[in-house]
């Protein structure tokens, strides 16, 4: 994944998420650290694994949304280019821009996968 850029807009300020695992909340201790009373000391993450950027709620009182939707907690979701994410009542966007091998090679992942999904019910 190191051939992709990947951040969070909020308030016109990138952090960009170059690591493993981005803890999200009040306390300055957190990567991205959000003063808002309506953010919990510790609200948020957002991980990588199997080359794909994860949302999870820490189990907060006013919740963390993706695209409108309020998520369960400790539940992971699958992040994509341009998702909304609202900590809160703090809106951010999640941006990832890869490289066009990147890209093709995700693609190319995704097809297969696909094709795979319907390998036994070509005649």
């Amino acid at each position: 994944m190191s051939e992709c850029l990947v951040y969070l807009i909020s308030n016109e300020k990138k952090t960009n998420l170059n690591h493993n695992e981005t803890n999200i909340g009040r306390l300055s201790s957190n990567l991205i650290s959000i003063s808002d009373p309506t953010i919990s000391k510790n609200h948020a993450t957002i991980h990588m694994a199997d080359n794909r950027f994860y949302l999870r709620d820490l189990g907060t009182v006013n919740g963390t949304y993706l695209n409108g939707n309020r998520l369960e907690s400790n539940t992971k979701y699958p992040l994509k280019h341009k998702d909304t994410i609202q900590f809160g009542k703090r809106n951010t966007k999640f941006k990832c821009r890869c490289s066009l091998v990147q890209f093709l090679s995700n693609a190319a992942q995704g097809v297969k996968a696909r094709k795979n999904q319907f390998k036994g019910l070509l005649f």
